[in-house]
């Protein structure tokens, strides 16, 4: 089936909103996720693995960037040594953020669009959310 010019226009705009839509709520269910280990008494932590000569991973404070742990020099096996340096009190930032998006339901919806299509512009949506939501409101 063959679709004229402004059915995929449409299309596009109404899977957009779709993707929008997906987008804020992982973004809601992020916030309570962080909200709620705060009010635990946790501390919000990102780690980040080293390049070439940096340390293998730094944990870092999410709220002011401070650097909580880092890899001693030549570490052999980095992820023990994470581990090793691991506190109960810290929560990976991560640990919020990768649930959400991974378990994510995407539209069902491909508004007449071929599903990869679809697919590959719900990704582009997610990931350019500001400039999708100008396009859509144009």
């Amino acid at each position: 089936m063959q679709m004229r010019a402004i059915d995929v226009g449409t299309a596009v705009q109404d899977l957009a909103l779709a993707w929008l839509a997906l987008g804020d709520e992982m973004d809601r269910r992020e916030h309570e996720t962080l909200t709620e280990a705060i009010a635990d008494g946790r501390r919000v932590v990102d780690v980040h693995q080293g390049r070439d000569d940096e340390p293998a991973w730094t944990v870092t404070n999410t709220a002011t960037g401070a650097v909580l742990a880092q890899a001693p020099p030549q570490v052999d096996d980095a992820v023990a040594s994470l581990d090793a340096a691991w506190e109960d009190h810290w929560f990976d930032s991560d640990a919020a953020f990768t649930p959400l998006y991974d378990g994510a339901s995407e539209p069902k919806d491909s508004f007449g669009l071929p599903p990869g299509m679809a697919k590959l512009i719900g990704e582009w949506v997610l990931e350019n959310r500001e400039e999708a939501r100008r396009i859509v409101a144009s």
